[in-house]
């Protein structure tokens, strides 16, 4: 805190002193207990204001000026003409910033050409004329069928037969006859033709305009689905409207 600071708060504590004594006394009175009270603070409030004005004013306790700079004046000391000597200032010498150094450019790393996507592979359309298809030479078993373009199809152990037909699990071995149907009355996987012990059987696949064997007397067995029905020589197998001779 500087002199004046400290001179002006003096001065305003003596102040607020005199200024309590006088609203005591107008309000609430006095009495002779409380004489030494009031002549303190008002004593008090006196000097306070009296060293305050001093400090604040430059002098000492004598009324001679006081010579000595007061802190935080920026301006100088006080002459006892009242005018401001000035006190020099040293001026900071501005430093020198050394200029950035420019940032690297980086060079883009080059991106590699995207992978060529390969094309799906094309299904072959299925030949118009039937065609048997195995998954590895099988023994014959005596029995044969004829298609309705005269081809003759040696049967094996098992045999699937439709428009498109797929092997089903358990039959890994089995041979796949495919059945050219304009009319679409054959379904993907049709009936399944199997021998055991020299007897044929067929057996409905699940199709969906059924299997029929047709005797040499013209008896219809209708056959149910997944149930074998034995096929005598001489019949014919109906799947769909295609017919099938078993010989």
């Amino acid at each position: 805190m500087t002199r004046k600071q400290t001179g002006m708060t003096m001065f305003v504590a003596g102040l607020v002193a005199l200024i309590v004594v006088i609203v005591w006394v107008r309000i609430v009175g006095y009495y002779v207990t409380q004489v030494p009270i009031i002549a303190v603070l008002l004593g008090g409030g006196i000097a306070l204001m009296f060293f305050g004005s001093k400090l604040f004013r430059g002098t000492n306790s004598h009324g001679a000026v006081d010579w000595r700079p007061v802190d935080g004046d920026a301006g100088g000391v006080v002459a006892p003409t009242g005018e401001s000597v000035p006190v020099p200032v040293s001026v900071p010498v501005p430093v020198p910033v050394p200029e950035p150094e420019p940032a690297a450019v980086l060079e883009p790393l080059p991106v590699p050409p995207p992978a060529p996507i390969p094309a799906e592979p094309t299904s072959s359309p299925i030949d118009e004329a039937t065609s048997v298809v195995e998954r590895r030479p099988l023994s014959s078993t005596g029995w044969a069928i004829t298609l309705q373009s005269g081809s003759r199809v040696q049967l094996t152990a098992d045999t699937f037969i439709g428009r498109d037909p797929d092997v089903s699990p358990g039959f890994e071995s089995a041979a796949l006859v495919r059945i050219d149907d304009s009319g679409s009355s054959v379904s993907k996987t049709h009936a399944h033709l199997s021998v055991r012990e020299g007897v044929l059987t067929v057996t409905d696949w699940g199709s969906t305009n059924g299997t029929i064997v047709v005797t040499r007397d013209g008896t219809e067995l209708h056959a149910k689905p997944n149930v074998p029905v034995e096929v005598p020589h001489g019949a014919s197998v109906e799947i769909g409207v295609y017919e099938i001779v078993v010989e």
